[in-house]
């Protein structure tokens, strides 16, 4: 509608044009006398109502190109293409302590898990165990990680183990979800993606690969002398 009311306004502007140029020429239409008033008030009066009727009837204009660069800029806020490749682990005993450090390139706030366990063999078996002598859950800031864990060897006691090494496995890992539960925020899962899709390098580890829900871990282990203190 709003084309047909453009045509018509274009055409007030010829009348418009003709009509100052040789007035007399619409005499047959108009049925009257006319002059150049007469005609540019006819013709000034319909330019003015076709275009504000143009104006009325006009559909709105889409806002695609606004819609498109919001949409992209979701996706950039939601969808990350980082891959995080880093984490080190430096461990040291201090007293009756474990000083355990290391760097990473994962985002601020994410929550690493550091378990300490003691290697030991039960009377009767050829396969080792490991009792879990400490645990933390460090916060990464600025690119690092720190904790100071105190060893506690009483549930390697409860085991009556036959022989206890005198080394200790340190492991740091983080994880997207610990077993199915959330630890991370929203913010650092749309970063590494909620099965750790942007996770990679020699530290990463697949959990439930023989299964329909895998997902990627970061996983660094070492192994320091750490005397037993029981019994």
């Amino acid at each position: 509608m709003d084309n047909l009311f453009m045509v018509l306004a274009l055409l007030s502007i010829i009348g418009l044009i003709v009509g100052l140029i040789n007035p007399n020429i619409f005499e047959k239409i108009f049925k009257i006398r006319t002059n150049r008033k007469t005609i540019s008030l006819v013709f000034g009066i319909a330019i003015v109502v076709f275009f504000i009727l143009v104006g009325v009837t006009a559909s709105p204009t889409p806002k695609t190109s606004n819609q498109s660069q919001n949409q992209t800029a979701t996706q950039a806020q939601t969808t990350s293409t980082k891959k995080y490749e880093k984490l080190t682990l430096n461990a040291q005993r201090n007293g009756e302590n474990i000083k355990v450090e290391g760097e990473t390139d994962l985002p601020n706030e994410s929550k690493l898990t550091i378990q300490i366990e003691r290697p030991l063999m039960l009377k009767g078996e050829t396969e080792k165990r490991y009792a879990k002598v400490g645990w933390n859950n460090p916060i990464v800031k600025d690119g690092k990680y720190s904790a100071s864990i105190k060893i506690d060897d009483t549930k390697v006691e409860s085991n009556t183990p036959e022989s206890v090494d005198s080394n200790i496995r340190i492991t740091v890992s983080f994880h997207p979800n610990w077993y199915g539960e959330k630890i991370q925020t929203d913010e650092i899962l749309k970063l590494v993606g909620t099965k750790g899709e942007n996770l990679t390098g020699e530290e990463v580890k697949v959990i439930g690969s023989a299964t329909n829900n895998p997902y990627n871990i970061f996983e660094i282990i070492t192994t320091i002398e750490f005397s037993y203190n029981g019994k």
